[in-house]
């Protein structure tokens, strides 16, 4: 007689969808973002602002706002979409 193997099968909720796709948007867009700021802080054209570049400290006090930006927006969209998938 073969063995009898227990299969428990758990749903992912909507919200812990939302908390993954948030984390690794955050954890790796928002680093990237800083990063290209202190490339602007040096004066490369990475930052850009309404079709315009920002450099110097203007480019890396505004990156890592852009980065929480992208990131969210990302998120609730991309959040949405695996979830309703």
């Amino acid at each position: 007689m073969p063995e009898q193997i227990d299969l428990h099968i758990r749903r992912l909720r909507t919200g812990s969808v939302f908390r993954l796709v948030a984390a690794g948007s955050f954890f790796s867009l928002v680093p990237l973002a800083i990063m290209m700021g202190v490339f602007a802080l040096f004066g490369f054209k990475t930052v850009t602002w309404n079709k315009e570049p920002l450099m110097g400290l203007t480019g890396l006090l505004a990156s890592p706002l852009i980065g929480v930006f992208i990131a969210a927006f990302l998120t609730a969209f991309l959040g949405s979409l695996i979830s309703f998938g």
